[in-house]
């Protein structure tokens, strides 16, 4: 196959240089070349399809209502494919139709693309559609072993590769130097279906029959990509890990993936191979997951990794578990079942082992209510977690916490939400959140949200009364009332 970039984007480039030179021309007011909008022509289905006929690398046009289907023959000059898709957008867009614009859908063999819709009068912040890229067809139809595939905008393509393809091999074999953007889509095979499914968006990329599958993106125009991708999966095989997302559309000097490993205790061996092979600067976008749950974003080398694992390590013997590493953003985030998980978190960070840096941000949920969560540096951890595990063992364990946005006067954030066993609108409910708030023990000043009903908010200390409450509820009467007003009244009634 041909690895020289084809004429086939000679007019869009034409188009960008007109568009850059009128920018220079008018001071980066694009609006001073664009034309005054004018009235579309009419046109009519039956004119649509006749001129389409007689597009280069046609072979048939049918019509159903407003679906068009358009038949284009691969083995065409990729320059008068260009054309073609310059026309078929044209037509679609440049016109009015007595049903409005027609569904237009190409098909070429196993691959099928579908010509956008523009949006008319709208902000030049909205995109717009461009040409399918119809000048690939005679290299895309060409692949070997595609179940199917998609003809996308300007530069870009998808193909889905036949179950049992091997991806490395494929990649390697396919990529030559050419104008295309390509993404890659492949099943898992049986021995990889239980990586991927642990993996995020188990899909493999979003696709919409949530078949476990593996992905890659492939920018051919940039030199060297074959070399990067060989490099790559390379470094992959030596740490042990299943390649499950990889885009080589950037930089090829830094690997920008999503690997796979079975256990939590296999990533360390995956950093230690990529740093070794790119550097430990070069890897803010590999991200390594394991089947047991535990995913690590690896940064740029800055964070001490060491470290980070060395907490995992003493977390796992508590019981408490990791979900999530960031070394960039110097994060981890932590799931506990009970308070009791949680007491033994803060005494392990107030102690002498602890082995990260007080500013390290720390997430932590209960099991039962996994998309709640504290949120707070690891110093300030054993001021919060008295109060955190109090509402834990009330009944109480879907709460957000974290520290204060300024503006509000209060130091953290304490955000209160119902449970199976608090719904917070009842008296009995209202007086143990009363309680918990009133003798746990906790310093400054808090913003409280009640999410229920018309979301009562206020500021607090422990021993004070509520100031500036009100319902936060966005169209509910702001002054508190009903059951909110009955909470706030106890709650005064205690302070002292």
């Amino acid at each position: 196959m041909s690895s020289t970039p084809h004429s086939a984007h000679r007019p869009r480039r034409l188009r960008i240089v007109g568009a850059l030179l009128c920018l220079l021309l008018t001071g980066g007011a694009l609006s001073a070349c664009t034309k005054p909008a004018k009235p579309l022509p009419e046109s009519t289905y039956a004119d649509l399809v006749s001129e389409v006929e007689g597009l280069a690398g046609v072979t048939a046009v049918t019509r159903a209502g407003t679906d068009v289907t358009v038949t284009v023959e691969a083995d065409t000059d990729p320059d008068a494919l260009d054309d073609t898709a310059e026309a078929l957008l044209a037509r679609v867009n440049d016109y009015r139709y007595p049903q409005g614009p027609p569904e237009v859908r190409v098909e070429s063999g196993r691959f099928t693309g579908t010509v956008g819709h523009t949006v008319r009068n709208t902000t030049a912040s909205v995109p717009q559609p461009g040409p399918l890229n119809l000048s690939q067809l005679p290299f895309l139809t060409s692949l070997p072993d595609v179940a199917d595939g998609e003809i996308g905008e300007n530069m870009n393509a998808g193909v889905t590769l036949t179950f049992g393809t091997d991806m490395r091999t494929w990649l390697t074999g396919a990529t030559g130097q050419r104008e295309l953007v390509l993404g890659v889509r492949r099943a898992a095979a049986a021995d990889e279906v239980d990586l991927v499914e642990h993996a995020p968006g188990s899909s493999g990329g979003g696709e919409d029959d949530g078949e476990p599958s593996v992905t890659a993106r492939v920018d051919m125009s940039e030199p060297g990509v074959r070399d990067a991708i060989t490099r790559f999966y390379d470094t992959a095989e030596q740490a042990g890990s299943l390649p499950f997302t990889v885009k080589w559309t950037h930089s090829l000097e830094r690997p920008n993936a999503t690997v796979l490993v079975g256990h939590d205790a296999d990533i360390p061996d995956v950093l230690d191979a990529f740093t070794a092979e790119y550097g430990a600067g070069e890897l803010s976008d590999l991200t390594a997951v394991s089947a047991e749950g535990l995913s690590v974003g690896f940064g740029d080398g800055r964070a001490d990794a060491g470290a980070y694992f060395r907490a995992w390590d003493l977390l796992a013997e508590r019981g408490i578990s990791v979900e999530h590493i960031a070394l960039n953003r110097q994060s981890m985030n932590v799931v506990t079942p009970t308070s009791t998980e949680l007491r033994d978190l803060a005494a392990l960070i107030a102690g002498n082992q602890w082995p990260l840096p007080g500013a390290v941000r720390l997430t932590v949920s209960n099991s039962d209510h996994p998309d709640d969560s504290a949120t707070f540096p690891v110093a300030a951890w054993p001021a919060h977690a008295d109060l955190l595990a109090a509402l834990w063992d009330t009944g109480f364990t879907s709460v957000r916490m974290s520290t204060s946005v300024g503006g509000t006067g209060a130091d953290f954030r304490l955000d209160v939400r119902p449970t199976d066993g608090q719904d917070l609108r009842s008296a009995a409910s209202q007086d143990a959140l009363i309680e918990v708030l009133r003798d746990t023990g906790w310093d400054g000043r808090a913003l409280i949200t009640l999410s229920t009903g018309g979301r009562p908010v206020f500021t607090a200390t422990e021993r004070g009364t509520a100031t500036g409450a009100r319902m936060s509820l966005h169209g509910v009467d702001p002054k508190p009332s009903g059951w909110a007003k009955e909470f706030l009244d106890r709650f005064d009634a205690t302070a002292g």
